[in-house]
């Protein structure tokens, strides 16, 4: 019986240590934040979404972003353009390079990170780091931009 209630205080005790993630919606203010889907203009170059984070004011100190994640998606790629600008950027399946029988062809194609908790339409998850402990904000009804298609490149070496 001893044996019994030790083990039971052991297993509450390490299920209470465990890392949990907070939500945090003040410490990062953000004032707008849309998304945009692109497709290359040519077979095989590529399509994916970028996340445009538009800030109040800048990031305190000892605060960074980690990942931003889209419906199932996820990405780590997060460009700061200006002091209160960052864009998050996602490949995604469509206009990908097909794979090759031949392996050494695939070089360079990456399988894409996919995550079982998958939001809702609308909706944007960003994680962040404040002095090494990470935190998540959720953003409802992100507006969706207009699909930029990026037109194929000019022929190159084309004589007429």
């Amino acid at each position: 019986m001893k044996f019994i209630i030790n083990l039971l205080l052991v297993s509450l005790l390490s299920c209470s240590s465990v890392k949990e993630m907070k939500q945090d919606t003040s410490m990062i203010k953000i004032q707008e934040v849309y998304f945009q889907k692109w497709v290359a203009g040519i077979q095989g170059g590529g399509s994916g979404i970028d996340v445009y984070l538009n800030l109040e004011e800048s990031l305190e100190e000892g605060v960074s972003f980690n990942r931003i994640q889209i419906k199932d998606i996820e990405t780590t790629v997060i460009q700061k353009t200006d002091d209160l600008k960052y864009v998050a950027r996602f490949k995604t399946d469509l206009n990908q390079l097909n794979l090759d029988k031949n392996t050494e062809k695939e070089y360079g194609n990456q399988a894409p990170q996919k995550k079982e908790i998958k939001l809702k339409e609308g909706q944007v998850k960003i994680y962040f780091t404040k002095n090494g402990q990470e935190f998540y904000k959720l953003i409802e009804n992100v507006q969706e931009k207009p699909m930029m298609a990026y037109p194929s490149m000019k022929p190159q070496n084309n004589e007429e």
